[in-house]
């Protein structure tokens, strides 16, 4: 377990990016938990895995604080490929409200990674145990 984040609401000036999290994700294979300020508020997400390959199954629970987020849906393809097993938890703040903007999109993040790790597993295994192979032109050969 770890825990970085600092008391009360307002965000660091310079929070680690979640592109800065996977160093986490293959340094500490055993990291269970993790509360840290993060900048998810510019993810891109291109057509390579974000965390390169590296996979941590052993995060269970991310508290990003208030960590400032713009783009929801990348940010839990980010978080399926590299922490799949992670819940989003937001730690309550006294005299904060957890209505705010930034918190809803949280919230969002934790629900739409269940179902995109499920997405990812599927494929995984299926690659795996099916030998499902891809043509050059990207479409599965299924047969």
């Amino acid at each position: 377990e770890l825990e970085l984040e600092p008391e009360g609401h307002e965000v660091p000036s310079n929070p680690p990016t979640l592109k800065e999290l996977v160093h986490l994700a293959e340094y500490c294979p055993n990291l269970n938990a993790l509360s840290i300020w993060v900048d998810a508020s510019d993810v891109q997400i291109d057509n390579g895995r974000p965390g390169r390959g590296i996979v941590s199954e052993s995060l269970e629970a991310f508290a990003p604080g208030f960590s400032p987020i713009d783009n929801t849906e990348a940010v839990a393809i980010f978080f399926s490929d590299v922490f799949p097993n992670a819940g989003i938890g937001i730690i309550p703040v006294e005299g904060f409200g957890a209505n705010t903007p930034d918190i809803q999109k949280w919230d969002n993040v934790s629900d739409l990674i269940g179902l995109l790790s499920q997405v990812r597993k599927q494929e995984r295994w299926s690659q795996k145990h099916d030998g499902v192979q891809t043509t050059n032109q990207g479409a599965k050969n299924l047969y």
